[in-house]
């Protein structure tokens, strides 16, 4: 499937193309990207790549709107960006990297300052993800009440 096949027709394929053409926006933006010395080919490549776009068509069409959802969307490239670092398990070590940013006491890993840009990454994405959950009908608590800051 390409890119220009995501989101023609029913309103759930057009929320597909939203959450794609937002999730590109929000890792392709130069000041995300200059901030972050992330390399603006490297990522369009995994963005734009088949693989990509067919895991979140799979993903919004089961209403995948998860944490593990959304690894399993940016795994790979995450994994490239860590270079032999990864830690065992992504989404404990991003939980404790997001509890380092307020709470850095309560941090019960040693974390690891290569995997910083990888885990901003994963939640910035994360927030896209969980923004389009908010107007979903998946029954979720999330898209029942949503709140909005």
């Amino acid at each position: 499937m390409g890119i220009s096949e995501i989101g023609e027709g029913s309103m759930s394929e057009r929320m597909g193309l939203n959450v794609y053409k937002d999730i590109r926006k929000t890792v392709l933006d130069r000041r995300f990207l200059k901030v972050h010395g992330f390399k603006r080919d490297r990522i369009a490549e995994y963005v734009n790549d088949v693989h990509f776009i067919d895991t979140l068509n799979t993903l919004l069409d089961q209403k995948d709107f998860s944490c593990k959802g959304t690894l399993q969307l940016f795994a790979p490239l995450l994994n490239r960006m860590a270079q032999d670092h990864e830690p065992e398990d992504w989404l404990a070590y991003i939980y404790q990297f997001a509890l380092n940013q307020s709470f850095p006491s309560a941090v019960t890993v040693e974390l690891n300052p290569q995997l910083k840009n990888p885990c901003v990454l994963y939640l910035e994405v994360l927030k896209v993800i969980l923004n389009y959950q908010k107007k979903s009908d998946d029954k979720s608590f999330q898209s029942v009440y949503p709140f909005y800051f």
